[in-house]
């Protein structure tokens, strides 16, 4: 369909439907090609802050990443996160999609300072919902890794601690998980010279570990 022909919302639908489908079938080329159409026919008839706009950019994105062309539409990325975030909410299903994909987006690209906003971001929509702890989990463990590449150790530590109470509840004290992390912020303590922080930490959880 060419930008300059006439579409009704009845063909978006259409469109939109058999974008659907393709992409259950695994039909990716396909599914990339009517989804395009569709997204020309929903800006003709100024659907962009339409849920199922919306909801058609996250899918598209997706396709383009099962395609391994997600660097072409980097743009296109950022603007629907953006958007499902403006028009659906922080928390919404598309919204944290989105977000996930832009911040794949910014870790390939290394930003990562935008990246901590994003992680954040993430964390904070994760501890509204009682049943998100996992996801809660994943996030602080980007966000604690971004703040150690960045040097930010300080906020590391913060993390790490939220981190280990969090793993504790999820997973029990001596969770080989668990005490990595334990022993990741005596690592850190050593690194910022907190020396006395350092051997609290260090008796607390008798850890065999020199800060050399």
């Amino acid at each position: 369909m060419a930008s300059n022909q006439a579409c009704s919302p009845h063909q978006f639908s259409e469109l939109v439907s058999e974008t659907n489908i393709s992409f259950q079938r695994a039909k990716f080329t396909h599914a990339l090609e009517q989804g395009e159409k569709a997204l020309i026919c929903g800006q003709s008839l100024n659907f962009s802050h339409n849920s199922r706009f919306i909801r058609l950019l996250n899918q598209l994105n997706h396709i383009y990443k099962k395609l391994d062309q997600l660097s072409d539409v980097r743009g296109r990325v950022e603007e629907t996160y953006i958007q499902s975030r403006d028009q659906l909410g922080n928390e919404h299903e598309i919204t944290m999609q989105s977000r996930d994909l832009y911040y794949e987006v910014l870790i390939k690209e290394k930003n990562y300072m935008e990246a901590i906003t994003i992680a954040s971001e993430n964390i904070a929509a994760a501890e509204n919902n009682s049943q998100e702890g996992f996801r809660k989990h994943h996030y602080l463990i980007q966000l604690y890794s971004l703040y150690g590449l960045t040097g930010q150790y300080k906020k590391e530590a913060e993390t790490l601690l939220i981190l280990i109470d969090l793993a504790d509840t999820l997973f029990g004290k001596n969770d080989e998980e668990t005490r990595k992390y334990v022993l990741d912020l005596a690592k850190n303590y050593c690194r910022q010279r907190a020396l006395s922080a350092f051997d609290r930490w260090i008796k607390k959880n008798s850890l065999q570990y020199r800060c050399e």
